[in-house]
């Protein structure tokens, strides 16, 4: 998965991680269909709800990179007549509290910082 800040290619690799994830969760889902049949109790498998939870916070943690990037690179595209210091001060303000409001597991990747 891509946690790394300069990684390429994250989303084509968060798409591949859900598709791998749930063909796991349909699997699991009728090994439990077959296990309830004969009255056997089945693992919970928290190692995939753990996966699906990563990748769901990865791509929320890609978007903001993206979101902040793109912001930022228009602004570099602006002349100085034109720009704009409360509105953008404004928007990093938000950017600032947006990233805070995130899990605080995200913390610890490389591409989160």
């Amino acid at each position: 998965a891509p946690f790394k800040y300069d990684s390429t290619g994250y989303y084509g690799n968060l798409d591949s991680m859900h598709l791998k994830i749930l063909a796991m969760e349909q699997e699991m889902a009728a090994l439990a269909e077959s296990a309830s049949l004969f009255e056997v109790n089945m693992p919970e498998y928290k190692q995939l709800k753990q996966c699906r939870k990563e990748v769901k916070l990865l791509k929320t943690c890609w978007d903001m990179k993206e979101l902040v990037t793109s912001c930022f690179d228009d602004w570099k595209t602006t002349l100085w007549k034109g720009i704009d210091v409360e509105n953008m001060e404004v928007e990093c303000k938000k950017f600032v509290k947006e990233i805070r409001l995130m899990d605080k597991e995200m913390r610890a990747w490389d591409v989160y910082t």
